[in-house]
């Protein structure tokens, strides 16, 4: 039974190092794809034809690097942190000045409420969870919806809040959504595409920061996801 257990967690590194070999590869053609589909559609010239074929080119290259990115980060080791202090008050407005132009588009407004607060963190991948969980309320909610960002600590915990009022999780798909290449995935309600992988990675990263990540839904209200994270660690 050890020999068989030892040879299965040795075939999953194998499979996991080789997955991220190949999402390694893909990332310079398909970021090339984007940057020539981008290139193209700033000729003024084009007709409309060529111009929704070149965005939906620029859209599969988009969500192509998104899924690469999610590939990349699959199974990352907890002493693979490398931490520095982070202003968790400036990542925040970072995050939600990056994805305004996305809310704007659905005609969404963003609400921030922050504070000024250093951890020893992984800025970047801590960056990665905030933003998939605001990027997941813009996906997840109607045009003209409020979205809140909310900070909030005390000497031992912070605790960061990211509210919607969108269309809400089920609650046959609410014990599946952390899991790795989950089921439960849906489009947005602009029919944006999901591929499953965002939460399962954000709560490896908030877990192997000592913290935990959990969600509280209703279908008729909403969901906020919370992310909680120890001061000193």
């Amino acid at each position: 039974m050890k020999g068989a257990l030892a040879a299965l967690e040795q075939s999953q590194a194998d499979n996991t190092r080789m997955m991220k070999i190949a999402a390694h590869d893909l990332r310079n053609p398909i970021g090339g794809m984007y940057s020539i589909a981008a290139m193209l559609l700033a000729d003024p010239d084009r007709t409309e034809y060529d111009r929704a074929m070149l965005e939906m080119i620029k859209t599969s290259g988009q969500n192509s690097l998104e899924l690469v990115s999610d590939l990349l980060e699959v199974q990352f080791k907890t002493e693979d942190l490398q931490k520095e202090p982070v202003d968790i008050g400036e990542m925040l407005h970072y995050c939600v000045s990056l994805l305004s132009s996305k809310a704007e588009a659905k005609g969404q407004h963003i609400n921030l409420y922050t504070q000024t607060l250093t951890l020893q963190a992984s800025r970047e991948k801590l960056w990665r969870v905030i933003s998939n969980l605001v990027a997941n309320a813009i996906k997840f909610s109607p045009a003209g919806a409020i979205i809140n960002v909310k900070m909030e600590h005390d000497a031992t915990r912070v605790l960061i809040e990211v509210s919607d009022h969108g269309i809400g999780i089920p609650a046959e798909l609410q014990n599946k959504i952390f899991d790795m290449f989950t089921e439960a995935k849906r489009p947005g309600t602009a029919g944006e595409q999901a591929f499953g992988l965002g939460l399962a990675i954000s709560k490896q990263i908030v877990e192997a920061h000592g913290g935990k990540i959990w969600f509280e839904s209703d279908l008729a209200r909403g969901t906020t996801f919370f992310v909680d994270l120890p001061v000193l660690n």
